[in-house]
């Protein structure tokens, strides 16, 4: 993707710490603590003793628990804005449980083959580049994992790109995940075929999901 798009990214961030650093009791109180993962990650998990999850595009908080009723469960929550994130936990006096580690999600430092589940919620849409940071999670995914991608719909154009809203996600009248922008526009099969499409409620609005398991 083009330099526009980084730069519109890297003027936009402030807003999003901004709006962290408004946010940081409740997500303290909310997420600081132990929790056991969703239940949605049930099918993923199966009969496995061990899982690693990367939890992609975290925020300040590991958000979706380290807890498993029949797995031992290894998070690595990680975001492109960690270090401005820490800054602002130190400034609150909150330590975190899980520590979040900086990645760019499109330049990911794990290994090939490393995580069992690459989970990404709301926050593909904020990359400069959709199609490298998917291609990154497919990399770093063990064969017979799964990569879990939800999102609310369309949020660039409802956010008038403001921000690190960089993109839409969309499902077509075919059920195919859309992404795209004013500049480009792009089938998620196209990146990686084998996607399952889905549109779910998540208190009261619609989201849309998409799950892969890797051959």
């Amino acid at each position: 993707m083009n330099s526009q798009l980084k730069a519109r990214w890297e003027k936009g961030k402030n807003n999003t710490l901004r709006h962290y650093t408004r946010k940081l009791a409740w997500k303290a109180r909310d997420f600081n603590r132990e929790l056991y993962l969703p239940d949605y990650f049930g099918p993923m998990i199966g009969a496995k003793k061990e899982v690693t999850i990367a939890e992609l595009g975290s925020g300040m908080f590991c958000t979706i628990g380290s807890l498993w009723k029949t797995a031992k469960v290894k998070v690595y929550p990680s975001d492109a804005l960690a270090n401005h994130y820490g800054q602002i936990l130190k400034g609150g006096g909150v330590t975190p449980l899980i520590p979040v580690e900086k990645q760019d999600m499109e330049r990911l430092s794990y290994g090939d083959n490393f995580f069992d589940i690459v989970h990404c919620v709301n926050a593909l849409d904020h990359t400069t580049d959709p199609v490298k940071a998917l291609k990154e999670m497919y990399r770093v995914l063990k064969p017979g994992g799964f990569i879990y991608l939800r999102h609310f719909p369309n949020v660039g154009e409802h956010e008038k790109y403001a921000g690190l809203h960089i993109w839409n996600i969309d499902l077509d009248v075919d059920n195919t995940c859309i992404i795209w922008n004013k500049e480009h526009r792009f089938p998620l099969s196209e990146i990686i075929s084998g996607f399952v499409n889905s549109i779910q409620e998540e208190l009261g609005s619609k989201v849309i999901v998409s799950i892969l398991r890797k051959i």
